[in-house]
């Protein structure tokens, strides 16, 4: 049982991305909508919300809603820095872990590694941006496969995304990933996600944030997308169980 499934007892995991560009009450609103559509946490970004009130904004929803599960993902910030704030949070998730092929072992323990020795004292899951959009561009399979297996070293769930916001994925990376992980280490999607290509990804991936993929505008939930999604991701969680 991976450490993901731990938490959520739910092989496919639905986390949807809030951008707080609406204030405090916007993300609220998000959250509700979220809940009763049954996802299973929701994560927040300072995009839309400087990095201090999004603090301040999180305390406020851990106290409104105790039982929720909530990660963030603070832009600019080092996964070490992000530790920082991580007792306010169950999950952190980062656009670059520091894998890269060109890197050394030795500088992966200056970089990645010291992320794992830090956050000893916290036990929530970190999803580790990897072959992700913010990123160079990844092109041979080899070089995938080599960033993959250290990024399944490093990290909770392998986070990784299409080549840029809102942009798929594709089916072939996504598989080719699974592929070289195997069964035990999670993969999330982070991009590119929507109610109606959901189905090609869930034999594979594991774990789905998705923003603007159920979006009305810039940081406003579409509640019938963000039900439509869910319910498929319930469905395929009901097919496995």
């Amino acid at each position: 049982m991976t450490k993901l499934h731990e938490v959520f007892r739910q092989k496919k995991v639905f986390l949807p991305v809030i951008h707080p560009a609406h204030g405090e009450d916007g993300v609220f609103k998000a959250i509700d909508i979220a809940l009763n559509a049954g996802a299973h946490g929701v994560f927040v970004i300072n995009q839309g919300m400087d990095i201090d009130p999004l603090l301040n904004c999180s305390v406020k929803i851990k106290r409104i809603y105790p039982d929720l599960w909530l990660g963030v993902n603070l832009l600019g910030l080092s996964p070490v820095e992000t530790l920082d704030y991580a007792h306010l949070f169950d999950g952190i998730w980062v656009d670059d872990c520091g894998v890269d092929n060109q890197l050394s072992e030795e500088e992966l323990t200056v970089g990645g590694y010291r992320f794992l020795e830090t956050k000893e004292n916290w036990n929530g899951l970190y999803f580790g941006g990897t072959a992700f959009k913010t990123q160079r561009q990844i092109t041979e399979q080899a070089t995938l496969n080599a960033v993959a297996k250290r990024a399944g070293a490093l990290t909770d769930i392998v986070t990784t995304s299409g080549r840029a916001t809102g942009v798929a994925a594709s089916e072939e990376k996504i598989k080719a990933m699974r592929a070289v992980l195997g069964p035990s280490v999670p993969i999330g999607i982070a991009s590119g996600v929507t109610p109606e290509n959901i189905e090609k990804y869930l034999n594979d991936a594991d774990v789905f944030l998705v923003a603007s993929g159920i979006e009305k505008s810039f940081g406003i939930f579409d509640k019938n997308k963000v039900e439509k999604l869910s319910n498929k991701i319930k469905e395929q969680n009901d097919k496995i169980t």
